[in-house]
């Protein structure tokens, strides 16, 4: 069958289409035959991905700035009209941030130029846009190349983001450039900096690993190194215990649906042999329902994983015994930067060059304060009085320094607090929802064990 106007073959299924020529699947209501539509729109939650408004707003940025990424991916159909037009499969969110992009006539990169400075309005850059466009035989078909477009695609975790952080500082990569790459604002990056100069080398780890979350990264942080692998252990296995039960509860659901579905089709059998219409369409309904949630399910266990959360680390700390105190504790980062300036100082000979004087410093003074932000806030030693006498030590022939008020050298945390709503709300991860009688009333005598009779 010839295709519609404008469409020009590139290589193998890809093909420079008219945005414009790209049709997007309905789904037929109350068909007796399966219809295809994207597999997003079988579950609320699914919906809100594809209408949330900020993700929404961050994907038409995205395409603003860097142009579309990846093609969109179609199958062709009959157009009504005697000739075989693409209908969209995989990228309803990509195609929603075009068409308001094209509608909108917003100001863009141009996707024809190798230099992305140069712009021009989404109308006339996605005026055409490639796609790959399989042929499929059916909706089954189709439905098979939508869920292979989703399934396959992993997304990247904020274990990837912290060792992405690792990678991009091992080669010096510039902040502005870190916070391109991985599309992050200063204070993430600030707050992810200290966070990793915090953590020992097993935490980190585990975090980069997606074995415990950052939320619990940054309670561990808080807690003396030496008590932290058995705070960790207990955390790890909890976690572990949380999944077992979590794969036993999907499971039990699995097994709930099957039995469901056997019924259903016992019933099929008996309307179609009966020629009972209503029952015939009703158990065909259950059936689909049925084989709906099997896969949402399914899709759920799959992707579950065991991962310890910042209140199992809390429940960790009290089952091993560990306290973990609010006072604050210095970033160790921000305590070397002092100490850098610090001694920059003592290289001067004590002068500290102000804007509008300058004016000295006791030199000897100075290395005491070096010698307690080392051996007392980097190091943990809490033996003053050995750090008096090593620096008396340096200076012998030094009349003693008089301090009139006694300095306390405090532990201060310039470390701003973890914003852990997220972590929180994650912590709580959605159970599978059963697939109850109360969520189906109309399907209730699918629920109940019913002789043949019946």
């Amino acid at each position: 069958m010839k295709k519609i106007s404008g469409i020009e073959h590139l290589h193998g299924n890809f093909y420079k289409v008219p945005f414009s020529s790209i049709l997007t699947p309905d789904k037929i209501e109350d068909s007796t035959e399966f219809s295809f539509s994207n597999p997003r729109l079988l579950t609320q939650k699914g919906i809100n991905t594809l209408t949330d408004k900020k993700a929404s707003s961050d994907l038409r940025d995205d395409i603003k700035k860097r142009t579309l990424l990846t093609a969109l991916i179609c199958r062709w159909v009959d157009s009504g009209n005697g000739e075989m037009a693409p209908q969209l499969v995989g990228g309803d969110r990509r195609y929603r941030a075009l068409d308001y992009l094209i509608k909108k006539k917003e100001e863009v990169a141009d996707p024809r130029c190798q230099d992305l400075s140069k712009k021009t309005t989404a109308d006339i850059a996605y005026e055409y846009i490639v796609c790959q466009v399989f042929s499929c035989d059916n909706d089954l078909d189709a439905a098979v190349l939508s869920w292979a477009e989703n399934k396959n695609r992993v997304d990247l975790t904020e274990g990837h983001e912290v060792a992405a952080v690792l990678e991009l500082r091992k080669f010096q990569v510039s902040d502005d450039k870190i916070m391109e790459v991985l599309q992050r604002d200063c204070k993430w990056l600030k707050e992810t900096d200290d966070l990793i100069e915090c953590l020992d080398e097993e935490t980190l780890s585990l975090l980069c690993e997606d074995k415990i979350k950052r939320g619990a990264a940054a309670h561990i942080s808080k807690i003396d190194p030496e008590h932290r692998s058995s705070v960790l252990k207990a955390a790890i296995e909890k976690s572990e215990e949380v999944h077992a039960q979590r794969m036993e509860s999907f499971d039990k659901q699995l097994n709930a649906i099957s039995k469901k579905k056997d019924r259903a089709e016992t019933k099929k059998v008996i309307a179609e042999d009966s020629g009972d219409e209503k029952l015939l369409q009703r158990s065909q309904k259950v059936l689909d329902r049925s084989e709906e949630r099997k896969k949402d399910i399914s899709e759920k266990r799959s992707r579950a994983k065991p991962i310890a959360s910042k209140k199992m680390v809390e429940a960790a700390c009290k089952e091993v015994g560990v306290e973990v105190g609010d006072q604050k504790k210095a970033g160790k980062k921000i305590i070397r930067g002092v100490l850098s300036q610090i001694q920059s100082i003592i290289d001067q000979e004590g002068e500290v060059a102000l804007q509008d004087e300058s004016f000295f410093l006791d030199v000897t003074f100075l290395e005491l304060i070096k010698m307690v932000l080392n051996k007392h806030a980097l190091n943990d030693s809490s033996d003053f009085i050995e750090t008096l006498a090593e620096w008396r030590g340096l200076f012998p022939e030094e009349d003693s320094v008089a301090v009139e008020d006694e300095a306390e050298v405090e532990n201060e945390d310039d470390e701003e607090d973890e914003d852990e709503s997220e972590d929180d709300s994650e912590d709580g991860e959605e159970e599978a929802e059963g697939y109850t009688e109360d969520n189906y009333p109309e399907d209730s005598d699918f629920y109940t064990e019913e002789s043949d009779d019946d």
